[in-house]
């Protein structure tokens, strides 16, 4: 289903809430971090390297952001993934 502009809007008006802007309302830092973790130990297995992983967000809404090197990929272009504290 494609939403337009208006409809993009009034979702990100329904699910905005003041007291929760980093993370949801019934957030598990860690059960999201394990996640994370095992999202990043499953991408350095698949791509023979080590990824840059920066675990140390402060006052964000993302978790973290994991950078697989331009040495690990056929295009020879980084790939850069950041998680969200919203959603899966």
């Amino acid at each position: 289903m494609r939403l337009d502009d208006e409809h993009y809007w009034a979702l990100l008006r329904q699910l905005d809430d003041r007291d929760h802007m980093e993370f949801p309302r019934g957030y598990d830092h860690t059960a999201t971090r394990a996640g994370f973790d095992s999202l990043a130990a499953r991408l350095d297995q698949r791509f023979g390297c080590t990824c840059d992983v920066d675990r140390h967000v402060q006052d964000a809404s993302r978790h973290g952001t994991i950078v697989i090197p331009d040495t690990a990929t056929t295009s020879r272009d980084h790939i850069t993934i950041t998680i969200s504290n919203f959603g899966n």
